[in-house]
């Protein structure tokens, strides 16, 4: 992530508190103050690379063990104003490629962000992408600046290697999650132009490396995630190199936005008003969730801001909107909580949801997402379920 997303970190050391001004980080770009990240341009922190964090304390620590809090405020450009900063608060001691040559009327994938718990600890990027094959899946999506080594600019060697082992293990990229991070400059918004030139940066990268989606993240204004208004300017000066890539263009409705709304709208304006090909909705199934999930464990403890704003109450969604869109829905994030021992999903409607879709035609890709349970090993396992309920209900179809 760029640098100059982070606010306000804090280390608490056997109760005693360390402010940012205190703390000197040290990144792969270099050693910096607080307010040095906070004025940079180009410093990043990338994410599959450790930060490390230098605190002054007259005379040290003393030997033993210690209680260490580490609290870290990011500006995430795709989380409403209003809910603040998000916490990160963690404690320790001491298109037309081939798709599936699977049975299956559509294509299933997975994304690489269902492992975040496991990656890093237990697995390594390569770890994840080889259990995406062995579960049956044939479809790979991946987040840019969280999965790709070195991002933006891989080694050689690294795109060579990302080739041979899609081949190997029969898997084609999908899509390429983005970003457009629109409070990337402290103090002013992001211009057209540099959404633009992100937008550029991440489109030849996937084309590259043979996406044919690509998912940008916008920065939002509003509590139902009101996209930023350059958005539209910085896709449009982008749609010919999506067309010469053959990438789509496709930003997720994603709770709590619903179907039928204003940004559901703004999006299907600008694809009328273009008339392009390369602009689509991305559908993040957990729109149609039928009970809210009460999430648990995880390395790290995230909170939507600290003050006393909370995500609006958005009412359940019913299936059926769904057929209103399906024209221009172009790929499926196959957003799910937790499958039981009985093949069972208590909060994502499934059948609902490929009745409506196969029944309007839809053939692409449905994109395993889990995001149920922060806990070691249990990525790998709901995925294995998740899939067997979707091959189950396909085939009870045919």
């Amino acid at each position: 992530m760029w640098a100059s997303l982070l606010d306000e970190p804090t280390v608490v050391v056997d109760g005693e508190e360390f402010d940012g001004e205190g703390i000197r980080w040290s990144l792969p770009t270099g050693d910096y103050s607080f307010a040095e990240l906070r004025a940079s341009t180009d410093a990043r922190w990338p994410m599959d690379e450790p930060a490390v964090l230098t605190v002054s304390k007259p005379g040290g620590l003393s030997r033993g063990i210690h209680d260490v809090t580490f609290v870290l405020r990011v500006r995430m450009s795709y989380i409403p104003e209003e809910l603040g900063a998000l916490d990160l608060d963690r404690e320790a001691e001491g298109g037309d490629r081939p798709m599936s040559t699977d049975n299956l009327p559509f294509g299933l994938g997975v994304s690489l962000y269902s492992y975040t718990e496991d990656l890093g600890v237990t697995m390594t990027v390569e770890d994840c992408i080889e259990d995406v094959a062995d579960l049956g899946a044939t479809g790979l999506e991946i987040l840019g600046e969280g999965h790709i080594r070195d991002y933006p600019n891989p080694s050689t060697a690294w795109i060579d290697a990302w080739f041979s082992g899609n081949e190997r293990l029969g898997l084609t990229p999908t899509l390429y999650g983005s970003w457009l991070d629109t409070r990337r400059f402290p103090g002013r918004s992001m211009t057209v132009a540099e959404g633009a030139a992100q937008l550029e940066l991440d489109l030849r990268l996937a084309g590259r490396l043979g996406f044919s989606f690509l998912r940008p993240k916008i920065g939002v204004i509003s509590e139902d995630l009101r996209v930023d208004p350059i958005w539209a300017d910085a896709v449009q000066r982008n749609l010919d190199l999506a067309a010469e890539l053959g990438i789509v263009i496709c930003p997720e409705i994603h709770w709590p936005t619903v179907i039928k709304s204003p940004v559901v709208e703004e999006y299907l304006e600008f694809k009328e008003r273009t008339g392009t090909e390369q602009f689509g909705l991305l559908i993040d199934t957990g729109v149609f969730d039928v009970q809210r999930y009460a999430r648990r464990g995880g390395s790290a403890a995230f909170q939507m801001g600290t003050g006393s704003a909370r995500p609006p109450e958005v009412p359940f969604v019913p299936v059926s909107d769904l057929a209103d869109v399906m024209e221009h829905v172009v790929y499926f994030q196959a957003k799910f909580y937790e499958v039981d021992d009985e093949l069972v999903d208590h909060y994502i409607p499934w059948r609902e949801i490929l009745d409506v879709a196969l029944d309007a035609g839809y053939s692409g890709w449905f994109s395993s997402e889990y995001e149920g349970h922060r806990e070691l090993y249990r990525a790998p396992d709901q995925l294995r379920r998740q899939h067997a309920l979707i091959r189950s209900i396909a085939a009870e179809r045919a």
